[in-house]
C-alpha cells in the first residue's frame, strides 16, 4: 500500500492532530499561510518531524565563517542588515541560507556564496569538515509550529584580492534588488 501524498486536508488534519493553532496564523503579522507550509514542504525546503512527541518544522540551514586571507587583523565576516523593499532589518549574524531540496552541506555552502557575496568557488578555499548542531524556536512565520534549525557550519578564507576583502564594509545587491551589508570586524586579542 502506497503513502497518501501530502495536500492541504492532510496537512491541517496532522496540524490539528498535534494542537497546532492554525486558525490564528492569519490575523498574526508576519505569518504564513498553510498553503505557504505545505508548498515549502513539497518543495523539501524543510519536513516536518515528530520528536519526543511533538511535531517540529525542520530546516536546514548552511552558516559561513568567512576570513579575510589578505588580513589575519580581521574577524568573520558580519552581516549587518539587509534593505528589501524599502525596509530594513538587522542580521548581525554570519552569512547563512536555506538548503534547496536536494542539495549536500558543500552545495548550499557554493550556492550561498555566489547568492549572498556574488563569489565563485576559485575565489575561496574551504576547510575541511561540516560541524553540524540543533537549533529550536518558536516559528515566527507558523505560530505554534516548533522550529528545529539543523545548522551546517562551513568556513572559507576568501583570496587575497577578491573584491569583499578591499574594503572594512561592503554591500552586495542580489537579482531582486535587496541590499546586503556586511562588514569585517576587527581582531580583538584576548592577550
Amino acid at each position: 500500500m502506497s503513502e497518501p501524498s501530502l495536500n492541504q486536508t492532510l496537512l491541517q488534519f496532522l496540524l490539528d492532530g498535534f494542537r497546532i493553532p492554525t486558525k490564528t496564523w492569519k490575523e498574526t503579522p508576519g505569518a504564513r499561510t498553510i498553503t505557504d507550509l505545505l508548498i515549502e514542504l513539497l518543495a523539501k525546503e524543510s519536513e516536518l518531524r515528530i520528536i519526543g512527541g511533538e511535531l517540529f518544522r525542520v530546516t536546514k540551514i548552511v552558516k559561513m565563517y568567512i576570513l579575510d586571507g589578505s588580513n589575519s587583523h580581521r574577524e568573520h565576516l558580519i552581516g549587518e542588515f539587509e534593505v528589501k523593499e524599502g525596509k530594513t532589518q538587522k542580521r548581525n549574524r554570519h552569512p547563512s541560507g536555506k538548503f534547496k531540496a536536494g542539495e549536500s552541506p558543500e552545495q548550499a555552502f557554493e550556492r550561498e556564496m555566489k547568492h549572498e557575496l556574488g563569489l565563485e568557488p576559485e575565489q575561496w578555499s574551504t576547510h575541511l569538515g561540516t560541524t553540524v548542531t540543533s537549533e529550536f524556536c518558536d516559528s515566527k512565520s507558523y505560530p505554534g509550529l516548533q522550529t528545529m534549525y539543523e545548522i551546517h557550519h562551513i568556513g572559507a578564507t576568501l583570496k587575497a584580492g577578491t573584491p569583499p576583502t578591499l574594503q572594512d564594509k561592503f554591500v552586495f545587491t542580489e537579482p531582486d534588488g535587496t541590499e546586503l551589508h556586511f562588514r569585517w570586524p576587527p581582531f580583538i586579542s584576548e592577550d
